[in-house]
């Protein structure tokens, strides 16, 4: 343990007491009738290893002592350790009474402790190094009831560097919930919805634009042929899809790639059913630029009836090709992009030419991981169902 703190200086001399062989007595009233501070230490000096009543007793009377003596910042830390040992009520109403008193150095957790606004405004005025905390600490008094006023203190706290709540904005913002160390706050500031603030936040909180950021994988993403889109659930799973034909069909694809992701994740047990519950697969991010989030449209189209209807860029791009190839010809496509045509050159069937096809379109990973099954959608030129 390192003894920096008045509190763990106190707490550090725990290991250090000694027997005490001309204590008078074992009992904490004997002791405490006696105004003996060596008995009372010797009774609770291995309450780490052994905690009794009888050794709570010996630190509160311990704590009295102290305060009868006016020895207040003493007082403060052995009734401090109480609590810590769960002596909440007698305890608890000498620690108010002391730090309410002004005999004693107040800290925001102080303040917090005793559930006191005043208290903590009275830090922000006479400790401005420590307003940050004090506004935090406010953020999370008035969470339960006051949803204007939490938005408000965290803000503030913030804006003056303190990182939890530039954290809390982040999830604020993007109206999250929050993860990680930011859980133990205990609150989420209920604010408007405003993505652009919560990557802002989340940039300044140190965990990226958003939750589960990866910059490696966004900066492959942001190199991407075609149109493009990134998905992400929660912090749990991110994807992208790219070489689409427009960005709408990018954000229907990696909407439906996330989706897949996230539920071979949870059949693998990676993902547990609270995240399932809690998140969805959102669009972020579409042809590299930031988007409100949202979730894409549902694509896997039953009947092509023109180019329109290819997913892929590069289909589009080499449908022209096919058209003016000889019969027998076919042209097949997945339901997530995957695609590919083979034209027998005047030569051969339809069938054989299906069967070239979809063997060649199944060799894509948008099958081989996705399942994305081929079918054809053109025959000779004709669109088919």
């Amino acid at each position: 343990m390192h003894c920096k703190s008045t509190f763990a200086l106190l707490m550090c001399a725990l290991f250090a007491l000694p027997g005490y062989s001309n204590a008078q007595a074992s009992n904490p009233d004997d002791c405490f009738s006696l105004k003996d501070v060596a008995c009372l230490e010797a009774i609770y000096k291995d309450i780490l290893d052994n905690e009794t009543p009888e050794k709570l007793d010996a630190i509160y009377l311990h704590g009295v002592l102290q305060l009868n003596d006016e020895k207040y910042e003493e007082a403060k830390d052995l009734f401090t350790m109480a609590l810590m040992f769960g002596d909440t009520t007698r305890s608890a109403e000498k620690y108010a009474e002391l730090v309410k008193s002004g005999n004693v150095e107040v800290e925001p957790y102080d303040c917090l402790a005793i559930a006191s606004e005043e208290c903590l405004f009275a830090v922000i005025e006479s400790k401005p190094e420590k307003a940050h905390i004090a506004y935090y600490h406010l953020a999370g008094l008035v969470s339960k009831t006051e949803p204007e006023r939490t938005g408000e203190y965290t803000l503030k706290a913030a804006e003056m560097g303190h990182g939890t709540s530039e954290c809390l904005l982040a999830y604020g913002y993007a109206h999250e919930k929050a993860s990680g160390p930011s859980t133990m706050a205990g609150f989420v500031p209920e604010l408007p919805l405003d993505y652009e603030k919560s990557r802002s936040w989340g940039e300044k909180c140190g965990h990226g634009p958003f939750r589960g950021y990866n910059e490696k994988h966004f900066t492959k993403y942001k190199s991407a042929k075609s149109h493009s889109a990134y998905a992400k659930f929660g912090s749990k799973h991110r994807i992208y899809a790219q070489g689409a034909a427009t960005p709408e069909i990018a954000a229907s694809l990696a909407t439906e790639f996330c989706r897949q992701g996230v539920e071979k994740k949870f059949k693998d047990k990676k993902i547990k059913q609270k995240d399932m519950d809690n998140n969805q697969c959102l669009i972020v991010s579409v042809d590299g630029e930031w988007v409100d989030y949202f979730e894409g449209k549902p694509l896997l189209p039953t009947n092509v009836t023109g180019v329109e209807g290819l997913l892929s860029a590069s289909a589009r791009e080499h449908y022209p090709k096919y058209e003016a190839a000889p019969s027998p010809k076919v042209y097949v496509q997945g339901p997530l992009g995957n695609w590919y045509y083979s034209a027998g050159r005047g030569t051969g069937t339809v069938e054989q030419q299906i069967e070239i096809a979809i063997s060649k379109c199944h060799e894509s990973w948008r099958y081989t991981k996705y399942g994305s099954e081929c079918k054809a959608i053109n025959i000779n030129g004709e669109w088919v169902e």
